[in-house]
C-alpha cells in the first residue's frame, strides 16, 4: 500500500506557525532539505516534529506549504497531525502560493454566501478578491469591498428589520456566510492570504447546522485544495 503524502505548513521562511520554534531546514537545487536533528519519544503537541496528510491539511492552513517526509519513532494519537522523531523537507508545493490562496478563500466563502440573502455587499467582496487575485484590482477597491462586508454584518446585528422568526442556527449560518465572504476579501492582503484562507473555510464549514452537512463541506473544500495546488485529491480518504 502505497504511503500517503505528508505534508507541513510554515512560513514563508520555513518557520514553525502554530506554537512551534526553530527554523526548518529548506530544500536547495532541487534536492529535500536535511534531515532535522533527532528529538527522544517525539510526543504530539509537546515534542517532535508535527506533519499532516492531505486529509488535514485544512486545519493548518498557512502561508507556506511543504510535501514532507518523517522517519523513526512517530506519536500517531492525535486525530489530524503526526509526531515524529525525525522530519525533513522534500519540496515546496508552488501551486499554494498568494493567488492560490485568495482564490481558495473565495471559493469557500462563494458556497454560502446565498445564506446573506438579498444583501449584494458580501457576494461584492468576493467579486472584487477575485478581481484582486487575478490582478484587475486596486487595494483601495479591495478596502471598500472589506468595508461592505463588516458594514453588511453591522446592519444584520442591530436593525430592527432583522427577522426575529430566523432561529440561531438560521442566525449562525448568515453570521458565516459573511464572515467568509469578509475573510475572502481580506485574502488579497499581502500578509494574510493564508490565514484568510483559512478563515473563509472554517467560516463556509460552520453554516451547516447539521453534522454531516459540516463534514460534507469539509470533504469538499479538502478535495478542492489538493486540486487547486495540483497534489493528487485521491489521497484524500
Amino acid at each position: 500500500m502505497t504511503q500517503e503524502t505528508l505534508y507541513k505548513f510554515t512560513d514563508v521562511a520555513g518557520r514553525p506557525i502554530h506554537n512551534g520554534t526553530g527554523q526548518w531546514l529548506l530544500p536547495q537545487g532541487g534536492l529535500p532539505g536535511e534531515w532535522m536533528p533527532v528529538v527522544a519519544d517525539p510526543q504530539a503537541c509537546y515534542r517532535g516534529y508535527h506533519l499532516v496528510t492531505g486529509e488535514h491539511l485544512l486545519q493548518w492552513i498557512g502561508p507556506a506549504l511543504w510535501v514532507a517526509e518523517g522517519r523513526g519513532q512517530c506519536d500517531a494519537s492525535e486525530p489530524d497531525k503526526l509526531c515524529y522523531a525525525e522530519a525533513r523537507l522534500v519540496r515546496r508545493v508552488d501551486g499554494w502560493n498568494e493567488r492560490t490562496q485568495r482564490v481558495f478563500a473565495c471559493d469557500c466563502a462563494e458556497r454560502v454566501v446565498h445564506l446573506c440573502g438579498e444583501d449584494p455587499r458580501p457576494a461584492e467582496a468576493i467579486r472584487v478578491a477575485r478581481m484582486y487575485a487575478d490582478g484587475n484590482a486596486t487595494s483601495d477597491e479591495l478596502a471598500a469591498a472589506w468595508d461592505a462586508a463588516w458594514d453588511a454584518a453591522r446592519y444584520a446585528a442591530s436593525s430592527a428589520a432583522w427577522d426575529a422568526a430566523w432561529d440561531a442556527a438560521s442566525s449562525a449560518a448568515w453570521d458565516a456566510a459573511r464572515y467568509a465572504a469578509r475573510a475572502a476579501a481580506r485574502a488579497a492582503s499581502r500578509y494574510a492570504a493564508g490565514a484568510a484562507a483559512s478563515a473563509a473555510a472554517r467560516a463556509a464549514a460552520r453554516d451547516a447546522a447539521r453534522d454531516a452537512a459540516r463534514d460534507a463541506e469539509h470533504a469538499w473544500q479538502t478535495q478542492h485544495l489538493l486540486k487547486l495546488i495540483g497534489e493528487a485529491p485521491s489521497e484524500v480518504a
